[in-house]
């Protein structure tokens, strides 16, 4: 659902779209990116809060995945 309204966002005209919700490496996610991207927009993907290790697809050079650390650490 939160990938299709980043696609609507994209026709909109926005040129900035964040989504924030664990999965950063699911399909949806990755062809919402693809679109943003070809309309010249950037989707951006919070890395998620359990300190996991990402790999493969959140590596997708059209998906800006975004993360955090505390001050403490």
């Amino acid at each position: 659902m939160l990938a299709h309204c980043a696609q609507v966002a994209c026709d909109a005209g926005d040129k900035a779209v964040s989504i924030s919700y664990s999965g950063v490496a699911s399909a949806s996610r990755l062809t919402a990116a693809t679109y943003c991207k070809s309309k010249g927009s950037l989707l951006f993907n919070s890395a998620g809060n359990s300190g996991a290790q990402l790999a493969g697809d959140a590596d997708d050079d059209n998906l800006i995945v975004v993360g955090a650390t505390a001050s403490n650490g």
